[in-house]
């Protein structure tokens, strides 16, 4: 998939999860206002940049949690909580599930990540946030993309997609890299008017 590249709007310096004292598990956040449905997925990863095919549960996009939400038998996999969330069996990861526009939620789609349950054989989470159907990242007006404690929501990054994405489908917002086993986020940015959500699951060896 060829994206174009464009720097989300704050530090593109690689964040450490364990340089933040006292927090456990890390919210991902994607807000954005309008009626446009965005949607917020993640790609667990081998070291091959493909994902793991016997922990699927971490791969959480849009048309994998509809099937869930319709009754899929993948409880070896993922589940779904008493929150009516979506959360791998390890409990690594948790989804907010899908949510079809901005306008109602003072938060709108979220991961939760806990990097001590993550299994051993990720090395690599893919962070992408991508439109639904037509239009772009220009029918939506501010979006943020942030990382928070998830205990407290207290913000410790935050990225703005507002200024750079207007004509945009998809952006890879980064990426949860493991080095010699502490997790980092590396902000990247990389974006593409054309490509849809299809290419991303191509890219990164989903079964269609």
């Amino acid at each position: 998939m060829q994206f174009s590249t464009e720097k989300l709007s704050s530090s593109t310096k690689a964040f450490q999860f364990s340089t933040v004292k006292g927090i456990s598990s890390f919210k991902m956040t994607l807000n954005w206002e309008g009626t446009q449905d965005v949607d917020l997925s993640v790609f667990g990863l081998r070291s091959n940049g493909k994902i793991d095919e016997k922990h699927f549960g971490y791969v959480f996009f849009y048309f994998w949690l509809e099937q869930v939400k319709a009754g899929s038998d993948v409880s070896s996999m993922i589940k779904v909580n008493a929150y009516k969330t979506y959360e791998t069996i390890d409990g690594a990861l948790v989804h907010s599930a899908d949510i079809k526009n901005g306008s109602t939620q003072s938060e709108d789609e979220w991961v939760i990540f806990t990097p001590s349950k993550v299994a051993d054989s990720i090395e690599k989470l893919a962070i992408v946030a991508s439109i639904h159907g037509n239009g772009s990242f220009g029918s939506v007006e501010n979006t943020i993309f942030s990382i928070e404690d998830a205990d407290t929501n207290t913000t410790i990054q935050q990225y703005d997609l507002s200024k750079n994405f207007s004509s945009s489908k998809i952006i890879l917002l980064g990426e949860l890299i493991k080095k010699m086993g502490v997790w980092e986020f590396q902000p990247i940015g990389d974006s593409h008017a054309e490509a849809s959500l299809d290419s991303a699951l191509k890219a990164y060896g989903v079964p269609m």
